[in-house]
């Protein structure tokens, strides 16, 4: 719409419960509603301190239109899932996305990101996977990437040989996380520890992951399980996979 909005949310909580909606398959139109989408023409977004809750296992956020969307906290809430944030130009004719920020933006589960967006502070959780489109740049303030020996956190660009860009003025500290593709500059610093290198990663100090030996222990079971992984032959569970 041309006309002027404005969106004052406060001190608000804001939950978005539903998937983002997909038609049967062989619909007539391959079209999908999603949890959230923002035009930002003509639009004013007044976050404040809201915190605004996805709690779909599919929860797609997608920005159009030129201007400017800062929101505060924003929570991908579903233990599971998989879902976007996509800045798009071409819906509606727009030859710009707009803007797009975050205080705070959480992200339980797997995660693409399309367009480059500005992060405060950017979380992301142990076992899930993350890809970052190739060839834009991500601003962060602050990043929390901790995982353990249970299972990786998975930072990738969208496609081999086309990294995206980290960047940062601060110190940029990650544990248990495997790369692929991901550049850092800005004039931070950035240290991966316990890393799995998996190539094409730029501005990194990389501290690898140690080479252990491990014994399947317990039967059967799952590969992921830590209590069927031991250090020593028949010993007891190491807690790691």
């Amino acid at each position: 719409t041309d006309a002027a909005r404005t969106l004052r949310l406060g001190s608000s909580t804001v939950d978005i419960l539903k998937s983002t909606w997909m038609p049967y398959l062989n619909a007539y139109q391959p079209i999908s509603w999603q949890s959230l989408w923002i035009d930002a023409r003509n639009f004013t977004l007044d976050a404040g301190t809201s915190v605004i809750n996805l709690r779909g296992r599919r929860s797609d956020l997608y920005f159009e239109g030129p201007g400017t969307l800062a929101f505060n906290e924003v929570v991908l809430r579903a233990p599971m899932g998989s879902s976007r944030l996509v800045k798009w130009t071409d819906q509606n004719g727009f030859d710009s996305a707009p803007t797009v920020s975050f205080v705070r933006l959480d992200l339980f589960h797997r995660t693409e990101l399309k367009g480059s967006f500005s992060f405060d502070e950017l979380e992301l959780h142990p076992g899930q996977q993350y890809r970052f489109e190739s060839g834009e740049t991500f601003a962060i303030g602050n990043l929390i990437a901790i995982s353990d020996c249970q299972g990786s956190i998975d930072l990738a660009a969208t496609f081999s040989g086309s990294p995206a860009m980290f960047s940062s003025t601060g110190t940029i500290t990650t544990d248990f996380t495997s790369l692929s593709g991901i550049s850092a500059g800005g004039g931070g610093t950035f240290t991966a520890n316990n890393v799995i290198d998996l190539g094409e990663n730029t501005g990194w100090t990389i501290n690898a992951r140690p080479t252990n030996s491990f014994f399947w222990i317990g039967d059967t079971g799952n590969w992921n399980d830590p209590m069927h992984w031991s250090a020593t032959s028949g010993g007891a569970a190491s807690g790691c996979v």
